[in-house]
């Protein structure tokens, strides 16, 4: 048996579904609860869509929890974050597992236990990454975290980039300084040979010393 009290609102099929926000829609399913005003639940079990226009499309155990919020599917997913001030809705989650995305505009694609903090900060996929700065971006990989704002971590492996505007890739690397690129080891193949034709701060070989312009 499937209940609705709001009002205009639909529920396609499915048992035990729930929907209270006026213009709302629950496609099928079981278990699903659809709270929010013109909010939809695709289908799965156990989903919740507690704000304004939020979405998940199926999966179980997913929430998305402020306005404009989405969860694609996947399972025990968050997309929520403060429903006031700046740092406000439009977040993702596009599924995997034990993914929280929490703060304005925050992404995350998929992966397991990755969180997205920062606003329009972004998680690509992996395993227990965190992108917390504002706009910090990380890629995949495991156990990165990007604190610093502007941030970027491409992938790799337990790297913390907490310098804004600061990147790292590779094994255990840790940013010491704002607007640098961090890695384990650096190889650089087919250098010019002359600075003829390079611009001011370009690197050259020669006679096999590295030189900058």
């Amino acid at each position: 048996m499937n209940m609705i009290s709001g009002t205009t609102s639909t529920i396609g099929g499915g048992i035990m579904n729930i929907i209270t926000g006026d213009t709302a829609t629950v496609g099928g399913g079981e278990s699903n609860r659809g709270y929010g005003y013109a909010s939809t639940i695709g289908g799965g079990g156990a989903n919740e869509t507690n704000w304004t226009y939020s979405t998940v499309g199926g999966g179980s155990n997913n929430c998305a929890n402020c306005d404009w919020a989405t969860v694609g599917g996947g399972e025990c997913n968050f997309a929520g974050g403060n429903n006031s001030g700046e740092f406000f809705g439009h977040t993702t989650v596009g599924g995997g597992f034990c993914n929280i995305a929490c703060c304005a505009y925050s992404f995350i694609g998929g992966g397991d236990r990755n969180t997205a903090s920062g606003s329009y900060s972004f998680v690509g996929g992996g395993h227990c990454n965190f992108s917390i700065g504002t706009r910090a971006f990380v890629g995949g990989g495991d156990y990165n975290c990007g604190t610093g704002d502007y941030s970027t971590i491409g992938g790799g492996y337990c790297n913390i980039v907490s310098h804004c505007f600061s990147s790292a890739i590779g094994r255990c690397v840790i940013s010491v300084m704002a607007c640098a690129f961090h890695t384990n080891l650096l190889v650089i193949q087919n250098i010019p040979t002359s600075s003829f034709g390079l611009p001011s701060g370009a690197v050259f070989s020669s006679g096999g010393t590295l030189m900058i312009i």
